[in-house]
């Protein structure tokens, strides 16, 4: 908390996860690796808003 004048420092929606097992940390990184991808189709996507 230095510096951060009480202010929150950590992102909100977002938490700590352990991975435990090799099966989950390659669900993980499969994740991480397609999810770009979809951003095309995200309805926060700002190219989306008259789709």
């Amino acid at each position: 908390m230095q510096n951060t004048n009480g202010e929150p420092f950590w992102q909100t929606r977002f938490y700590e996860r352990i991975i435990r097992n090799e099966n989950e940390l390659n669900r993980i990184r499969k994740y991480i690796m397609d999810n770009p991808v979809k951003w095309k189709w995200d309805r926060n996507n700002l190219e989306n808003i008259f789709m």
